[in-house]
């Protein structure tokens, strides 16, 4: 089997059978092969010579003959086993090279790179098999990279190798993380045409193209930005750890022109070893995670957010919210070393999550990998102003802890009381119940200090962000040593419509932050700062903080705290 075929082979997820009549393409589906940006999202077109993605509807027949066939030899053919694809883009037809197609099993699928002589802009694409067609919208970019990702879902950890030597060329991962000023390799598809065959064997060809990769927040050194040699449609940068990083869950990001790549993350350790990030996972939680090809997480936040609706130079009215979450799960290595997260390692740098605003407006828990609740008992949180339960959710636990408002002025930012005020918290449990293997998790009791956020200072200045501008928010009054977090929002009051969060941090003594173009541009333009439209648009500014626990059949677990003062805006 080729270097390509076995690639291609990540990208597939293989499940149960199929049973349909017609042929329906899933429009959502239309997507960049490593980054799976919805087509109605921000970047969410495909690219010239970079390899797209097509996913069947439910209820359609198969695309293709029952099992996965793999395109494995040059030139790349534009039929495979009578599975066809084809773009219409200005009244004209062009045949799609085929990379492979997955069919009858349950999410059938086609890949194929996108012609580079096909014109840009919204077309259609077509798959046909077997006499029966299905369409959906296509939009074709010159350039849209996207990294391939562990998890195959465009999100979470980047398939980036450690370049070692010329053949020790290891996955980068928590187990396995780069030092700083080493080279590394990064796997995607979208860079764009570069001027020789999409079908043909590729020529590696460093593309003239003026790329900015930035990893933990900081511009990297890229030596080489092109086809990978191997396989057709497939791209590679070659770039340098910047100095200076550390920590399990570095962000990367790449931009081209206005056009922003998925976030993902990488692993960096200066000392060479398994990574760890403080309060966080330790480079001993990794390595009996390897070790055991498991862990089980336990992972709960309290979380305050005011949010201000400004209603005119220097008033608003204020609503809080105080709110508990909990959830606990086994998880395999595998799933843990794909698992999305927002918490960065690295201060200065931010991450970007698609598709569900109340990541930023309500904290959720923040397991993404496939996981099963487990039963931890009733958890209580008990502080000055009283105790309060969670409940379980089915998949995790909650607990709004309280509400108020306030106008401003007279009485300055935020609600004057609540739950969550600043001081000691404690978290318990008695036990929960017998849970797969015959265990249970035991009764624990962990403690957290919650801090107050700092002072939004210029709120009333940035209710308009310009996505293509760097955005300034400043602040005070906060320990010198906090990490302070920079949250955003943009998500229409418009159930079709894409829902973006960002998460940034920074060190409390930086005072301020510039939220960078590449974070702004992959939010939808959408809002009005002073008005209640419904939609959940905003932009914060709080304190994070977090606590290790222990509880008897509980690998690693952490109490977390984040405390956010945040104001509507407007995205344009």
């Amino acid at each position: 089997m080729t270097h390509c075929a076995r690639i291609c082979i990540v990208l597939c997820v293989l499940a149960s059978g199929c049973l349909a009549q017609d042929l329906l393409l899933d429009a959502a589906s239309v997507s960049n092969a490593g980054s799976y940006i919805a087509p109605n999202y921000p970047n969410g077109g495909v690219a010239h010579g970079g390899m797209f993605y097509v996913q069947a509807a439910p209820g359609s027949a198969p695309l293709g003959a029952c099992g996965l066939r793999v395109a494995d030899k040059f030139p790349i053919a534009t039929s495979m086993n009578g599975t066809s694809m084809k773009i219409a883009m200005g009244g004209q037809g062009f045949d799609v090279p085929m990379i492979h197609v997955l069919a009858c099993s349950g999410t059938d699928q086609a890949v194929g790179i996108v012609p580079s002589s096909v014109p840009a802009g919204v077309g259609t694409v077509t798959v046909t098999y077997n006499g029966h067609s299905g369409s959906a919208p296509i939009t074709v970019l010159d350039r849209a990279l996207g990294f391939f990702t562990i998890n195959q879902g465009g999100t979470g950890t980047a398939i980036i190798q450690n370049y070692n030597s010329a053949t020790d060329q290891v996955i980068n991962t928590l187990a396995t993380p780069a030092m700083p000023g080493q080279y590394e390799i990064a796997w995607g598809t979208g860079l764009g045409p570069d001027g020789n065959s999409d079908v043909d064997a590729p020529k590696p060809t460093d593309l003239p193209i003026n790329l900015e990769l930035y990893v933990g927040g900081k511009l990297a050194s890229v030596s080489y930005k092109g086809r990978s040699g191997c396989c057709a449609g497939l791209d590679q940068i070659v770039f340098q750890v910047p100095d200076g990083l550390d920590g399990c869950y570095v962000p990367v990001v790449a931009k081209i022109g206005n056009a922003v790549s998925n976030f993902t993350t990488m692993s960096v350790s200066a000392s060479g070893g398994a990574c760890s990030d403080a309060g966080g996972l330790s480079a001993s939680d990794i390595q009996a995670a390897q070790r055991n090809n498991k862990i089980r997480l336990g992972i709960m936040d309290l979380f305050r957010a005011d949010i201000e609706l400004v209603t005119g130079a220097n008033t608003g009215f204020v609503t809080r919210y105080d709110q508990a979450s909990a959830v606990f799960t086994d998880l395999t290595f595998i799933d843990l070393l794909g698992m999305p997260v927002r918490e960065i390692s690295t201060p200065g740098s931010c991450t970007v999550w698609r598709g569900n605003a109340d990541d930023s407006i309500l904290d959720r828990p923040p397991i993404l990998a496939p996981h099963i609740n487990l039963d931890a008992g009733t958890i209580t949180v008990q502080g000055a102003a009283g105790s309060s339960a969670m409940n379980y959710r089915g998949d995790y636990y909650s607990a709004l802890l309280g509400a108020a408002s306030s106008s401003e002025p007279p009485s300055g930012p935020g609600p004057t009381s609540g739950f969550l005020e600043p001081g000691s918290f404690t978290v318990s449990s008695p036990g929960g119940g017998p849970i797969p293997g015959g265990k249970v998790i035991g009764a624990f009791n962990a403690q957290i200090a919650v801090t107050a956020p700092p002072k939004f200072d210029n709120r009333f200045a940035v209710g308009d962000v310009q996505r293509g501008q760097g955005v300034t928010v400043n602040w005070s009054g906060v320990d010198a040593g906090a990490k302070v977090e920079i949250r955003g929002v943009s998500a229409p009051n418009d159930p079709g419509a894409p829902a973006i969060t960002f998460f940034c941090v920074e060190k409390a003594d930086a005072g301020q932050f510039t939220i960078p173009p590449n974070v702004l541009l992959s939010l939808p333009a959408a809002g009005s700062s002073t008005a209640a439209s419904g939609s959940a648009l905003g932009l914060s500014v709080g304190v994070t903080g977090v606590a290790r626990f222990t509880a008897p059949g509980v690998d690693a677990g952490l109490l977390r705290y984040s405390s956010v003062f945040g104001r509507s805006v407007s995205f344009h």
